[in-house]
């Protein structure tokens, strides 16, 4: 239980990186190329390895955990190509988290300083860092696309209601709320993903807690999306064409995968399985 394989990014060539848990529920990432080969790694001296990102050079991104001292911290690294790991923090961090990768290779991500207050940062191809932040309690940074427009949330400790944000290379950040953003404590706005022409997807929870997905444009209008028949979803990845894909719970709260195209179209996604193996719940 809980152990397994977990595929977190895809390039455009086909190949997959993730990473797997093994049976000391140590994380180790893996590449896995076209041909099903799979070739695992971990940066030096970790205790386990999350990945979250591949680009279209096959370059991999993610953070690691080390003990220093007696406290537990995470230090992103980058994975090239050639299996070449570097790893990295951004100046003052005592925690690094570094989430997406573009086609330059430049990666956005997050940080905790020694006050445990946190912080943006975009690292560039040459590993200049640029920290930021946004008008409140940054929560996390989630993609970056191939312009550097980097998305994200965040949220205000008066009422803990969450917002997301777009930041432009040149340092301007745009906050936005989806329409139906519920007003009440860890509801509001979540930003997932955003694609080379600025339109980003994500999901809120709405007054009564219930997640609806949404997409947003580079001029800002907001659209919901539920799939029919859904009690919940969410939109997680949006690719270059407009092609949401994303999550939802139908109304007897069987989950679903779905794809919706950008003239509203839904493809319901159902994997044909049966429990031949693992966890099945108490008899």
């Amino acid at each position: 239980t809980s152990q397994g394989t977990f595929p977190t990014s895809i390039d455009v060539s086909g190949r997959i990186a993730g990473y797997y848990m093994d049976a000391n529920f140590a994380g180790h990432g893996f590449l896995r190329a076209r041909d099903g080969t799979i070739t695992t790694f971990d940066p030096p001296g970790s205790l386990s390895t999350d990945v979250h990102s591949i680009n279209a050079a096959g370059a991999i991104t993610g953070e690691f955990l080390v003990i220093e001292g007696r406290s537990e911290v995470y230090r992103g690294f980058v994975r090239a190509p050639d299996g070449t790991i570097t790893t990295f923090d951004p100046p003052g961090s005592a925690s690094t988290l570094a989430f997406s990768i573009n086609a330059a290779g430049a990666i956005a991500g997050f940080y905790s300083d020694a006050s445990s207050v946190t912080h943006g940062f975009v690292r560039a191809p040459s590993g200049k860092f640029t920290t930021f932040d946004v008008p409140g309690l940054l929560d996390d940074v989630t993609s970056i696309n191939d312009l550097g427009v980097v998305t994200g949330s965040y949220y205000h400790d008066t009422d803990w209601r969450y917002h997301s944000f777009v930041r432009a290379p040149n340092g301007t950040v745009t906050t936005f709320d989806a329409p139906g953003a519920g007003p009440l404590v860890v509801q509001g706005t979540f930003a997932e993903s955003i694609n080379l022409f600025g339109v980003v997807t994500g999901f809120y929870y709405d007054a009564s807690y219930v997640i609806h997905g949404y997409v947003r444009t580079r001029d800002g209008a907001v659209t919901t999306i539920d799939p029919p028949g859904s009690s919940d979803s969410d939109a997680r990845s949006i690719n270059l064409l407009g092609v949401v894909a994303g999550s939802y719970n139908d109304t007897s709260y069987r989950g679903h995968g779905y794809v919706r195209t950008p003239d509203g179209t839904f493809t319901t996604i159902d994997i044909p399985v049966t429990a031949t193996g693992g966890y099945k719940g108490a008899a």
